[in-house]
This record gives C-alpha cells, structure tokens and sequence, in this order.
C-alpha cells in the first residue's frame, strides 16, 4: 500500500509541533483527512496515488499559519514523507512619546527595550512624529520540545528624554498576547471604552495596539497600512 508521513515541524529547531489543525485535499478540492497534530508524525495509509494540497487551517500557538504545499503522491512502497514548518510568532511595539500638557508629539526621546532579564534586546529613539518603533520580537517562551510556554514580558525605559525635558524612568511593562472574539470590553466607573475616551485618558484601562507581521513578508500594502495609522490622519 501507499503511505505517506505528514510532520508538522518548528522552523527553528525542527521539532514536531502539537496544537495545529492540518487538513489534506485532493485536486478536486475533496477533503481527504483532517487532523490535529500531536507532536509525532501523521501516516497516511493506503492513500491513492495523485496530487494533494496540505492546508493548515489553524497554527498551534505560538506559530504563524503556514502556506499550503501541493505535493504528489507516487505508486511506491516506500514512505513518502511532507514536512511543512511553522514560523513563530514575532511582534512590534510602537512608541508616542507627547507633551503631558499639550500633547505634542516629542522626537529625540530614547528608548532601551529589554527582556525578563533585564537584558537589553533594542534601543530606539523616536522621530520627528514623535514615535518610535521597535524591530521584530519575540512573541513567546517555548520548550525544547517546541511546544509555546506563554507570552514573554519586556520593559521600555526611557534612557534620554528630548531636549528641554526630564526622563520618566519608570518603566512600562508589556507583552503581546492573543485576542479573538471573547474578550469584551468594559465600561470603568461608568466611563465607556470609546476611541474618545481612550485618546481623552478618560476611560482609566488602556493597552498600545500592537501591530505583528510575519519577518521579511510586509507587503506593500501591509507598509501602507501602517504608515496610515502613525499618520496624523489615522492619528485622529
């Protein structure tokens, strides 16, 4: 019979990965087999010589969804192996630095970024907008099995304030942690969470919004975004 060995593996250690939804259709389009890896190799057997696609419909956490792989399946009895590696997540911090009294936007400031170690992974400085925006990093811990062990904390300390203006030197903590359709915002003491509100400092709870893309893959379209948002415009 025709076997074929699917791995789901981590692209920076190579191990296999638990937690991702993959799914294997043939050229038609007809779903062949579904499953959710669990951190060993998924056999196919007694599958039908052809050409498959290998889809991940939902990235174990901690990973970026993979683009499919087309592959054939030959009229063999040797195991024909698919191996389709994840990426981990990375993200991006974004600073505004403003006048407390005026809101001005302030360029010139400093800014260490470090880990849970106090190691200082980035220094960025903001520019004549007033915003400074980190590198890629690291979204997670991870074990050396691959499997993802929760968010990793960072801290932004201001080393030099611009001209004419003293340090805040306390730090501010942060980490980059999922959303999706159950969390709720909260009115607090009656105040609701509008744009308004948050932009105000009337609405007491607020969080930066972070904005993570995949390393080397911005498109065009995906920079214009982003220019847009620390525009004036999208500012407002």
């Amino acid at each position: 019979p025709i076997r074929v060995s699917i791995s789901k593996k981590s692209i920076t250690n190579g191990k296999e990965i638990s937690g991702a939804t993959l799914i294997i259709k043939d050229s038609s389009g007809n779903t062949i087999d579904k499953w959710v890896t669990d951190g060993t190799e998924h056999i196919l057997a007694a599958i039908p010589a052809g050409k498959y696609t290998l889809i991940e419909e939902r990235a174990a956490e901690g990973y970026i969804i993979a683009n499919s792989i087309d592959f054939e399946v030959k009229e063999t009895a040797e195991i024909q192996k698919v191996v389709m590696y994840d990426e981990e997540v990375k993200g991006q911090v974004i600073i505004e630095k403003t006048d407390k009294s005026n809101g001005n936007k302030l360029s010139g400031a400093v800014f260490e970024i470090r880990d849970e170690n106090d190691k200082v992974i980035e220094t960025i400085t903001t520019n004549s907008n007033g915003y400074a925006k980190s590198g890629q990093l690291d979204f997670g811990m991870y074990g050396k099995d691959g499997s993802f062990l929760g968010s990793k904390t960072y801290k932004i300390i201001e080393i030099k304030a611009p001209n004419g203006y003293e340090i805040d030197s306390k730090p501010i903590e942060f980490k980059f942690e999922y959303i999706d359709d159950t969390v709720s915002a909260l009115n607090v003491d009656g105040i609701e969470p509008t744009a308004k509100n948050v932009k105000e400092g009337n609405y007491k709870i607020s969080r930066p919004f972070l904005l993570v893309t995949k390393k080397d893959t911005l498109t065009q379209n995906g920079q214009n975004l982003i220019d847009f948002i620390l525009s004036s415009e999208g500012q407002q």
